[in-house]
């Protein structure tokens, strides 16, 4: 773990030979650290080797599946690679691990969107609002009504579907 800071040290100080150097130390002294597959993908990342990084946040993941800080940055990759099936299979685990979080719903609709999923994507946008039932409208639910309304017209069901703020 030891070697894995030093190794963002170096990399911040732009040695990167011997930041590389350092990760892989910490890699060849176990290969299961998820901390050390993280900084080798941050490293990987950091040189804009966004496939390579994947790589390494997967096998992060294979070792802390749940860990928020990894699955973040291993849902940048996949969008900066156009990975947006596993970008959506993504945003859905982040979903399921902070459900009470908007953010995370809102995350999730926007990767069905992207795909043109658009009934899935209003389906999640009506089981999240119904999730928030009883509490004030503020200026954000508004937005959301008005996101879940372009969604409607984008995916041409403007009509016959009977759509309420409850």
């Amino acid at each position: 773990t030891q070697s894995t800071g030093m190794g963002l040290t170096l990399n911040c100080l732009g040695r990167k030979d011997e930041a590389y150097d350092n990760v892989k130390r910490g890699l060849k002294n176990n290969l299961r650290s998820h901390v050390c597959w993280h900084v080798f993908g941050l490293l990987q990342r950091s040189d804009k080797k966004y496939e390579e990084a994947i790589k390494c946040y997967r096998n992060a993941l294979k070792w802390d599946k749940d860990n928020l800080q990894i699955l973040r940055i291993y849902l940048c990759c996949r969008y900066k690679t156009r990975d947006l099936e596993g970008y959506k299979t993504t945003r859905h685990q982040l979903l399921m691990l902070r459900a009470s979080q908007r953010v995370g719903w809102v995350g999730y609709v926007i990767s069905l969107h992207i795909l043109g999923e658009f009934d899935n994507a209003l389906n999640v946008l009506q089981t999240f609002r119904k999730t928030q039932q009883g509490k004030p409208a503020d200026y954000e639910f508004s937005e959301l009504l008005l996101y879940e309304a372009s969604i409607m017209v984008e995916g041409g069901e403007c009509t016959g579907r009977h759509w309420s703020t409850s």
